[in-house]
């Protein structure tokens, strides 16, 4: 009988080709190998996990374009899109620096915007919101809201933020953990207080925050020993909040990280995330990166560095 069976076989080779050669090794127990099938896992290796899709990066405006120069006394603008040259300022904005002053540069497309508010002893904040469309050779005056402060209550910082022409946010933080969220839907002639946002942790601080269209907006928080980025997000305007889940990539030596202003990039909404390293000896050094939807805000990914 075995040797009947062996004789169709070889009949079965001959006459079907690579076919037959499949059927006499499945009967002789031996599968030909499939690449479309999965192959066994050996004890004790683990899989590799699948390739992350590359996220392409956008060109981000600097968000340090506008500083306080200790040595020289008076505030200076770099050009924010990494040029180096300096440009100029409204001359009060230069001058602020001999006040008590918080300042704060939104960048929309190339439009630059410059907030200033003034924080004297003892009277109400006061200041004013300055436009330019020709990298700072003039600027046009316009206005800032008026704050509602409690009677103790002072301005502890401002974070500035135009998603367009017409839309922008500024959301000022005071010194009892409020989170004053004011809009302009006129380019900032006028403004409404559209949201009033109380931190859950009266030692942690803002250190951005801003929105990137009427209805999507964030806020990013930080405290002392803090590493990870906190960062809360609206989707109705400011009613409710949510944790933005964040997971960093791999960073050695990491200090310190923080998001800071959302930037509206074409069709990418870019949250900055500042990260602080060690580095030889006792340099630390500082990053961009940059976390990116192009969805909406529906997924989220780090950018190839």
């Amino acid at each position: 009988m075995r040797k009947k069976l062996c004789l169709a076989l070889a009949l079965a080779l001959l006459t079907t080709g690579c076919s037959g050669l499949g059927l006499w090794l499945s009967i002789a127990g031996r599968a030909p190998d499939d690449p479309t099938q999965e192959q066994p896992v050996q004890a004790g290796v683990q899989p590799e996990p699948p390739a992350r899709p590359a996220v392409e990066p956008v060109e981000l405006w600097d968000p340090a374009a506008l500083a306080l120069s200790a040595r020289e006394g008076r505030y200076r603008l770099r050009d924010p899109f990494g040029s180096g040259e300096e440009l100029p300022l409204p001359e009060e904005v230069t001058q602020a620096a001999c006040e008590v002053a918080v300042t704060d540069l939104s960048v929309q497309g190339r439009t630059l915007y410059v907030a200033l508010l003034r924080l004297p002893y003892g009277k109400a904040p006061n200041g004013a919101l300055y436009r330019s469309t020709d990298q700072g050779e003039h600027w046009d005056l316009l206005c800032l809201p008026e704050l509602a402060l409690g009677e103790e209550e002072q301005v502890a910082d401002l974070f500035l933020s135009f998603w367009s022409e017409e839309g922008g946010s500024l959301v000022v933080e005071t010194d009892l953990a409020r989170r004053l969220i004011w809009c302009t839907a006129d380019g900032g002639s006028s403004w409404s207080l559209d949201a009033v946002q109380e931190s859950g942790d009266p030692d942690a601080w803002l250190c951005g925050g801003g929105f990137v269209s009427g209805q999507m907006g964030f806020l990013a928080s930080t405290a002392d020993g803090q590493t990870a980025p906190q960062v809360s997000i609206t989707r109705d305007g400011g009613l409710t909040w949510q944790p933005l889940p964040m997971e960093l990539p791999e960073l050695p030596g990491l200090l310190r990280a923080e998001a800071l202003t959302p930037q509206c990039i074409g069709e990418a909404v870019v949250l900055p995330v500042r990260v602080y390293q060690s580095g030889a000896g006792a340099a630390q050094q500082v990053r961009l990166l940059q976390y990116i939807t192009r969805d909406g805000g529906e997924t989220w990914a780090f950018a190839d560095d």
